[in-house]
């Protein structure tokens, strides 16, 4: 703690000279302490906790706390956080846990160059204007059916709005959830990301048995079969016109390895005004050493409009190993509230894709279902991208009757009617697409 004379608070530094600690290794804010500070500086894996009983920080001036970068810069709050002005800009690794409370910011907020993570009880003001520059990560780790309420929200290039990862089990725990009052934009280069953030290897309703090891798992489609047709792949399950289900990870044996990959997350979005995507919208499964079974994840988008030319995406993976079966691809919807065009954002579900190997080890497509404000049911596209696969989509809901204006079926895409739908009602048209 250094203090000059012509400073009121003084400066404190936490300085662990390049030694990685465990993550619950800090350096705390004494119990029942409120420390004001005109300048904190946090340097080499330096970790400033706000974690004891009734333990506050007071900055006098946000811009007046350093940092190196966001991964060994960090600040740990679950106890109270408050700058004496009105903050708008916080750019540092600021981790939220349980109870941890930032107070006083204000409407607009940027993001610069952190880390920043929101727990279950952490709260953004619902009238926040929300920024994430270059370089920053929103992490929302919130349980699935919390939403949080936004005024805007602009994603600039580099920078990432993801949730956290979900734990190893059978359970969906994360997912993004936010109502945006105005407007989203997501600029070129940047990305809302959740892609392997959904369910574990191993783990999901399309992963297929340890016996089927390594058959593609299921989830907008069925997975592909391992060894020719010797051992099938996962099905599917969840919502065509609003999923929100994580992908299924890659099947394995009872081990499970850290090298096989996770699946896509999920992704729903309230979106009251125009969204604006020259950047991406991602939930594919975990690129790692040995993955190509697990399934994309789910983005379901209810917006005013729709504008731009990026993507989203919910693909199964592109990628040669051995002769295991390919996840299907994941569920995208979009739905558009006032708007009647996609303008020319890329919108795609593909089945994973072992370039090398034959038929039936790529995986089936998952579904993209396409609403705009003058149609009544809205379309479903099922399009594989010129993968002839062995699986196929299927409509899976038991005792079911679909209601579509329009049905897409490209590129090497399939469209199987399970034994359960009653029927399928087509206002509209039929296209076949080689």
């Amino acid at each position: 703690y250094l203090k000059k004379a012509n400073e009121v608070y003084g400066t404190l530094i936490i300085d662990n000279n390049n030694f990685l600690t465990p993550e619950d290794v800090i350096t705390p804010i004494n119990e029942n302490v409120t420390l004001y500070l005109n300048n904190l500086t946090i340097k080499r894996y330096g970790k400033m906790g706000i974690t004891l009983p009734n333990s506050t920080l007071v900055i006098m001036d946000v811009r007046n706390i350093s940092g190196v970068s966001q991964n060994n810069t960090v600040i740990v709050v679950n106890k109270n956080l408050t700058f004496a002005n009105h903050t708008s800009i916080i750019n540092l690794t600021l981790t939220i846990y349980d109870n941890g409370m930032i107070n006083n910011l204000s409407n607009n907020l940027t993001l610069a160059g952190l880390r920043y993570v929101v727990n279950e009880s952490s709260e953004f003001n619902n009238k926040t204007n929300l920024t994430i520059e270059a370089g920053a990560i929103l992490e929302l780790g919130k349980s699935s059916g919390e939403v949080i309420t936004l005024g805007n929200l602009l994603i600039k290039s580099r920078g990432n709005v993801t949730h956290s990862y979900n734990p190893t089990g059978s359970t969906e725990v994360y997912r993004i959830n936010l109502t945006i009052a105005g407007n989203l934009t997501i600029e070129a280069g940047g990305t809302m990301n959740v892609s392997g953030r959904g369910y574990r290897s191993c783990y999901g309703p399309g992963a297929t048995s340890a016996s089927n090891y390594p058959a593609g798992s299921g989830y907008g489609g069925i997975g592909s079969y391992y060894s020719s047709t010797t051992y099938p792949g996962g099905r599917p399950y969840g919502s065509i016109t609003a999923p929100t289900n994580l992908g299924s990870g890659q099947p394995g044996t009872g081990s499970c390895s850290s090298s096989y990959s996770s699946g896509g997350g999920a992704v729903i979005l309230t979106v009251g005004g125009t969204t604006n995507i020259t950047g991406s919208i991602e939930a594919n499964p975990a690129f790692v050493s040995e993955g190509v079974g697990a399934t994309g994840g789910s983005i379901y988008l209810t917006t005013g409009t729709l504008v731009g030319t990026g993507k989203l995406t919910v693909d199964g993976f592109y990628r040669t190993h051995s002769d295991w079966g390919a996840g299907s691809g994941g569920r995208t919807a979009v739905i558009l509230t006032t708007g009647n065009s996609f303008d020319s954002v890329s919108i795609t579900a593909m089945g994973g894709y072992s370039p090398s190997y034959g038929t039936f080890q790529q995986g089936a497509a998952g579904t993209v279902y396409l609403k705009k404000a003058n149609e009544v049911y809205g379309t479903l596209i099922i399009d594989n991208n010129k993968a002839t696969a062995g699986a196929v989509t299927t409509l899976i809901n038991e005792s079911a009757t679909y209601q579509l204006d329009t049905i897409n079926i490209t590129q090497y895409g399939s469209l199987e009617f399970g034994s359960n739908v009653t029927a399928l009602y087509i206002s509209g048209n039929l296209t076949f697409y080689q």
